[in-house]
């Protein structure tokens, strides 16, 4: 957002409303037709209620309403689905039932706004199907399970006949990858315990199955109970976050938490299935999106390019190939903001300087130079470290947890495996977990929303939720930021104001 230092991921609420129909329609079969796989076990089928989800269109129009126009469900032709024998364009419906929705609807929209590409999401799905036998993958060893099978040749069936499943494209480019289950592993111990390592199998085997070695995938992280689960609920949380830490798959893996759209006010489901809220499925179906989006900016498709270089801040004086042979990596790491990946290699070479100091073969005066080459990158990291980390205490302390979360999350991708980094932000991460904080970064987010709508269309229609918002919350930080906004704004439409600056007036 352009009213933010650092803008966190950007919401597209406001742009689904001011952008036409004859936009969304647009026929785009003459472009590569992007693929997004869907995986997993019941909630991935998707249990939420669209009984519920026309409740909340009338409801929540701000949130909900851009999914109808004149009482009837949109489907959008640019973003196609296929699932359970059905093929057609995204619309309510492609849940476990057609009285359902799963995370595929609010996933479509949010990559479907994204791209200028065709996208067709592929849905397989099976309830009751574990990760440790269902779809385990060949690498794990033991039987290959039967939905694995299943989901390999049907995604290799769609992209051998995408016009059969886009009508009119010719080409297709297999794009990403989203996984929600678990429930079937959190159970049983065993299967638990396993959880990690076969996510990180099923990973690999797909990626080179499919031949497609850096296929985007976006973990989905179990959300039942919302922030307040038990012990084993927080084990497999774990276990699906840890693959997006891994050094290997870096900028290609993302684990998006669910926990933040737990919604217990309904009960569709018999209380299963995340109570069958039609909400709960749709904003996880978006934060799966928002991540899929945010893997591909990172620059980590599926053709492997690279981020660009040329805005990356890099250190100054050194001259890239003058360095020594083993320090090179460290600015290769650097220039693709890898900070992490630099800092480890910066910590084994100190280790062999170690070593060659002393011997008697060891040239002492280059060996010198090569310190003293590494102790300018390694200070150049540490400096990137506290301006990030000062980032973060600037949001901490004009007590705006939205902000601090998302920024969080936005520079976790280039500092998260840097000890000094991570210890720095535990505390914060700590704080922002507590059920108080959660309820804040919900209200921060729809501020942020409502006030990005408002500033967008300006006038009196834009203006009204927000205005709605701020009395709504009145005693909160948000909630007089956003009251600040509207006074602003009435006295001159045109004026340039800033969500940051507003709610650290506010405190």
């Amino acid at each position: 957002m352009d009213h933010k230092a650092l803008p966190p991921l950007r919401p597209l609420w406001a742009i689904v409303i001011l952008f036409s129909m004859s936009v969304w329609m647009a026929p785009a079969h003459a472009k590569t037709v992007k693929v997004f796989v869907m995986t997993g076990q019941s909630n991935m089928e998707g249990k939420g209620a669209v009984a519920h989800l026309q409740q909340l269109v009338k409801n929540d129009p701000d949130t909900f309403g851009h999914l109808q126009k004149n009482g009837t469900w949109i489907e959008r032709s640019d973003v196609r689905i296929t699932y359970g024998g059905r093929n057609g364009s995204l619309t309510v419906g492609y849940g476990g039932k057609e009285s359902q929705i799963g995370p595929e609807l609010g996933f479509g929209w949010v990559v479907g706004n994204a791209m200028d590409d065709p996208v067709l999401i592929v849905k397989v799905a099976r309830g009751g199907a574990s990760l440790a036998e269902d779809f385990r993958p060949p690498s794990a060893g033991g039987e290959v399970g039967p939905r694995y099978t299943e989901l390999v040749e049907t995604v290799k069936k769609v992209r051998a006949n995408i016009g059969n499943y886009f009508p009119g494209a010719a080409q297709c480019e297999l794009a990403g990858l989203v996984w929600f289950q678990g429930w079937n592993d959190q159970v049983r111990d065993g299967r638990r315990a396993q959880y990690k390592d076969n996510l990180c199998h099923f990973i690999r085997d797909l990626r080179q199955v499919w031949e497609t070695p850096n296929l985007l995938f976006v973990i989905g992280q179990m959300g039942h109970g919302g922030e307040n689960t038990n012990a084993k609920g927080q084990a497999m949380r774990d276990a699906q976050a840890a693959p997006a830490q891994m050094d290997e798959f870096k900028q290609t893996v993302a684990s998006t938490p669910t926990a933040p759209y737990w919604d217990d006010s309904v009960s569709h489901d018999g209380g299963y299935h995340y109570h069958g809220s039609a909400k709960f499925f749709y904003l996880a179906g978006r934060a799966f999106g928002q991540s899929m989006v945010d893997l591909m900016k990172a620059g980590s498709n599926t053709g492997g390019a690279d981020e660009k270089t040329d805005a990356v801040p890099l250190p100054q004086g050194i001259d890239p190939n003058a360095l020594p042979t083993r320090l090179r990596p460290v600015y290769n790491a650097l220039a693709r903001r890898q900070y992490a990946n630099a800092w480890r290699v910066l910590e084994r070479n100190e280790k062999i300087y170690e070593r060659l100091t002393g011997n008697d073969r060891t040239d002492t005066a280059g060996l010198q130079t090569e310190r003293q080459a590494a102790e300018v990158l390694k200070q150049f990291i540490t400096q990137q470290i506290h301006a990030a980390v000062q980032r973060l205490q600037a949001f901490q302390s004009a007590s705006n947890p939205y902000r601090l979360h998302q920024t969080i999350i936005e520079q976790g991708r280039y500092y998260n495996g840097v000890s000094l980094y991570d210890q720095s932000i535990q505390p914060m991460q700590q704080e922002l977990r507590a059920p108080a904080q959660r309820q804040l970064i919900n209200l921060g987010m729809q501020f942020y929303r409502y006030l990005e709508n408002a500033l967008r269309v300006r006038n009196a229609l834009a203006i009204k939720p927000l205005a709605e918002f701020a009395e709504r919350h009145q005693d909160t930080a948000y909630g007089k930021a956003a009251s600040a906004a509207v006074d602003a704004l009435r006295k001159d439409p045109k004026a340039e104001l800033n969500g940051d600056d507003l709610v650290a007036a506010s405190k």
